[in-house]
């Protein structure tokens, strides 16, 4: 992660612990200060504005992003305009549905092989 991202990583840290840290009721308020990449993500993807996203895609790995996505709100079905909007907005997908579908298709498989 160069500088950059560093310095936007740590704005959205700071944005989430101070304007929305109803967003972390379940984590012991004296770990406040130091957040997990995957949480800071997951609460932006969920809850975040277009502004946020666009900070979420300067400061970490599209790769990073899409995973976070993937472990976190493509299997529960969590607002399906969101997930939609999300799809379109960082994986430039044309049909989103289909996007969602076969990621999901693909996540389960994998799932199912690693249980065999």
């Amino acid at each position: 992660m160069n500088s950059r991202s560093n310095s936007l990583r740590e704005e959205l840290e700071k944005k989430l612990i101070n304007s929305r840290s109803e967003l972390l009721w379940f984590h012991d308020k004296e770990e406040l200060h130091s957040l997990s990449d995957e949480v800071i993500i997951e609460k932006f993807l969920s809850f975040g504005s277009m502004n946020d996203w666009q900070l979420l895609k300067e400061a970490f790995p599209l790769v990073q992003i899409k995973q976070v996505w993937k472990d976190n709100m493509l299997l529960a079905g969590f607002q399906p305009e969101k997930q939609k909007k999300i799809v379109r907005f960082f994986f430039n997908s044309k049909n989103p549905s289909s996007f969602i579908y076969q990621n999901k298709r693909r996540y389960l498989d994998k799932i199912i092989t690693r249980s065999i």
